[in-house]
């Protein structure tokens, strides 16, 4: 703390292990809450309680990044505000990947074991409608020599079909483009026993048991591949998956939720689950560290305790603070007076005692809820040791009366007692 500055100045030191350790335990840290987030999400179905869940999970987030400026000693607020933001993007995108995985699971694999691979794979029951056992050779046959293009496009029309599909169309035939290969068998005869399969089996048990053609997708191959993620979760958004009325998963229930509305809500969780974390990042770096001490200063929260006059001119106080701040006893509350506006004081304190910082707020109580409404009148307004010392002995614990100093109460004792006294 240098001499002529009348307020904290933050001295934008920081670690670079420090900031990268930040970054990581703000990223563990949201993982960990992201998870929990999305189990809740998944369980519960009312779209209002997972709000407050995620104004939950931001709280939690803007308490545990408090806590990571503190321990890692960031007085940068730039950087530190960087390695938030980074930790931060890093757990969303985990967040996305687990909620796209438990997409998949729920509208894919459980689906694919509610139905026959027949009837799951549409181009199965539509290519092989009247096949038997007799006549798939013949169909066996003509999907393989019959160019994928010439049967998709016969009408003259191919609007369905990308540019690039079009392109493969026009490579393949009918039974590699539709990849009955994979689907069914590269043969005749593992293919013909395939599709009686398809009939009995349910597609989950023949896509990844009966046959090999398809890998599962689990959660870290949506973790590793962004692309595949992000067309997923287009595709999520283009489709929908939850009303208002009852939130997701509610298909028979209400007007899907999508497109433009959709990336506005997703927008809207995005910005609650950042809010308190940011903000937190924010205003804890900008706290006082005592650089001669290695060391934040102590916090004293005493708004409750320490309790003075309004200033009549804000401005004015705050000019008169600057010049000397002993001008603040000067608006200290005479007894238990009730006053429904009042100004208060919060301290921060270094071990030695010779940096030392106040901030003070103006109170209104509130005439609805009788809570006060607070306006920061300044912050971190230098103070010395003696300032401090005289402050704690004005004020009783718990109250605003005024009290004596020590000082004066050893010299009471002194004098010699009246002869009422004696009595």
């Amino acid at each position: 703390m240098e001499e002529n500055k009348t307020y904290y100045k933050q001295s934008g030191k920081f670690s670079p292990a420090g900031a990268v350790l930040m970054l990581l335990a703000t990223a563990v840290c949201g993982v960990a809450l992201f998870w929990v987030y999305m189990l809740f999400n998944g369980w519960c179905t009312i779209i209002y309680l997972n709000i407050f869940a995620a104004l939950a999970v931001s709280v939690a987030l803007g308490y545990v990044g408090g806590k990571i400026v503190k321990a890692f000693k960031m007085r940068n607020t730039l950087v530190a505000m960087i390695c938030t933001i980074v930790g931060f993007l890093i757990a969303t995108y985990f967040k996305w990947a687990l909620y796209d995985y438990n997409d998949l699971k729920k509208y894919g694999y459980d689906l694919m074991k509610d139905q026959s691979a027949w009837e799951y794979y549409i181009e199965l029951s539509t290519m092989f409608e009247d096949a038997d056992s007799d006549s798939f050779e013949e169909y066996y046959d003509f999907y393989h020599e019959l160019n994928a293009y010439d049967f998709f496009s016969y009408d003259g029309d191919d609007s369905d079909f990308t540019a690039k599909d079009i392109e493969d169309m026009k490579k393949q035939s009918v039974w590699e483009f539709l990849e009955f290969d994979k689907l069914l068998g590269k043969n005749l005869e593992t293919a013909k026993e395939s599709l009686s399969k398809s009939k009995t089996m349910n597609a989950y048990d023949y896509t990844y048991e009966y046959k090999t053609g398809y890998e599962k997708i689990g959660f870290f191959d949506i973790l590793t591949s962004p692309s595949d993620l992000w067309n997923d979760i287009k595709g999520i958004n283009e489709e929908g998956r939850w009303s208002f009325k009852s939130s997701h998963s509610s298909r028979d229930n209400g007007t899907l939720v999508n497109g433009t509305i959709l990336w506005i809500v997703w927008g809207g969780e995005l910005i609650a689950l950042a809010a308190f974390l940011f903000a937190s990042v924010y205003q804890k770096s900008k706290e006082p560290f005592i650089e001669s001490e290695d060391e934040w200063a102590e916090y004293k929260d005493t708004k409750s305790v320490f309790k003075f006059y309004a200033p009549a001119n804000a401005k004015q106080f705050k000019a008169e603070m600057e010049q000397n701040p002993y001008s603040l006893f000067n608006y200290v509350i005479d007894g238990n007076q009730y006053q429904t506006s009042y100004m208060s004081i919060e301290c921060y304190v270094s071990k030695l005692g010779n940096e030392n910082y106040i901030s003070a707020y103006q109170m209104t109580i509130n005439p609805k809820n009788k809570n006060p409404n607070s306006k920061t009148l300044f912050k971190y307004l230098f103070v010395d040791s003696d300032f401090i010392s005289r402050l704690y002995s004005q004020f009783t614990p718990g109250n605003t009366q005024k009290v004596p100093h020590p000082a004066d109460e050893q010299q009471a004792s002194a004098e010699p007692q009246t002869e009422e006294q004696n009595v």
